[in-house]
């Protein structure tokens, strides 16, 4: 996103394995399958291009790095660019709500994920200009 960037990808390698520990275990103590998330998770440390949450920073599920805002980025750049037209509009919308849904799951409260959800539905026109090809 515009004005958003995160460094938790810049850490050494042998920190970042360390730390994907580290979300395993806070997926499996809070009962959300891992897989896609750790999918997310080596992307980032393949590719870099993580910017995290954008605006509210401190919603962090380890230190630095906040789950629901990893998975969501990832949909974002891998996911979004496998879909064209209306499905394309659709499938944000989606990844946007499952972004809110993954907050909330997080224990982060109702009001945030589905204010942040809000927001993402506003914002759509803007991203559809930055974006179009």
């Amino acid at each position: 996103m515009i004005f958003s960037r995160d460094k938790f990808f810049d850490q050494p390698i042998n920190v970042l394995s360390k730390k994907k520990e580290w979300v395993s275990n806070v997926l499996h103590y809070k009962n959300i399958p891992s897989g896609e998330y750790l999918k997310a998770y080596d992307y980032f440390v393949k590719n870099g291009g993580f910017d995290g949450a954008t605006i509210v920073k401190d919603l962090t599920d380890i230190q630095g790095l906040d789950l629901s805002a990893l998975l969501h980025d990832y949909r974002y750049i891998v996911e979004l660019k496998k879909h064209h037209s209306w499905r394309w509009l659709f499938k944000k919308i989606k990844y946007d709500f499952e972004y809110a849904k993954s907050m909330e799951l997080m224990g982060k409260g109702i009001t945030i994920p589905y204010l942040r959800f809000i927001g993402l539905l506003l914002s759509t026109p803007f991203y559809l200009l930055l974006n179009r090809k």
